[in-house]
C-alpha cells in the first residue's frame, strides 16, 4: 500500500519538477517556485493556486514565462492536468488505506496489525472503503477543469 502511494508521489514530484523547470527557465523571477513538498502550507497553497489559475487560463503560463513557445505552453498545460489528477488519485489512495488500516487489513509494520474489526467504527471504515473503491470518475477532466480544481481543493473525488 505504501509503495503505491510512493509511486504516485514520485510521479507527482517528477511532473512538478518538470513544470517548475519549464515555467521558470527564463521567467526572470516573475514566477514563484512550485513548492508542494510539505514544508510550508502557505507555499503549498500558493503553488496549487498558481497551478489552478494556469489550468483555467493558458495565458497565465505565458505570463509566467513569456518566452515559451505555444507548443510548450500546450505541453505544460497538459502536465498541470496530469499533476492535479495525480493529486486527486493520491488523496483517494490515502483515504482507502486509512480505512484499510482501521479494518486491520494493512499493517503499520511487520509485526503489528492495526485496526479493530468490531463495532461501529469498523462498519464505518468498511462503508468508506467500499465507497472509495466504487467511486469512479465518469466525466472528462479536460472538459471540466473547474471540477478537477474542486476535487483538489476539497480533497474529494466526484463521480
Amino acid at each position: 500500500a505504501q509503495e503505491l502511494l510512493n509511486v504516485v508521489g514520485t510521479a507527482q514530484q517528477v511532473i512538478l519538477h518538470d513544470l517548475d523547470e519549464a515555467i521558470r527557465k527564463v521567467s526572470f523571477g516573475r514566477f514563484a517556485p512550485l513548492d508542494l513538498d510539505g514544508r510550508d502550507p502557505q507555499d503549498q497553497t500558493k503553488a496549487l493556486d498558481t497551478l489552478c489559475q494556469m489550468l483555467l487560463n493558458k495565458r497565465c503560463i505565458s505570463q509566467a514565462n513569456p518566452f515559451l513557445e505555444h507548443s510548450v505552453v500546450v505541453v505544460v498545460h497538459k502536465m498541470i492536468f496530469e499533476f492535479l489528477e495525480l493529486v486527486v488519485l493520491h488523496e483517494k489512495f490515502e483515504r482507502m488505506f486509512a480505512s484499510m488500516q482501521e479494518l486491520g487489513i494493512l499493517q503499520d509494520d511487520a509485526s503489528n496489525v492495526t485496526g479493530d474489526c468490531n463495532g461501529a467504527k469498523s462498519t464505518l471504515a468498511q462503508v468508506q472503503l467500499v465507497q472509495e473503491i466504487a467511486c469512479r470518475r465518469t466525466w472528462c477532466t479536460r472538459m471540466h477543469p473547474r471540477w478537477l480544481i474542486f476535487e483538489v481543493v476539497n480533497r474529494i473525488q466526484i463521480r
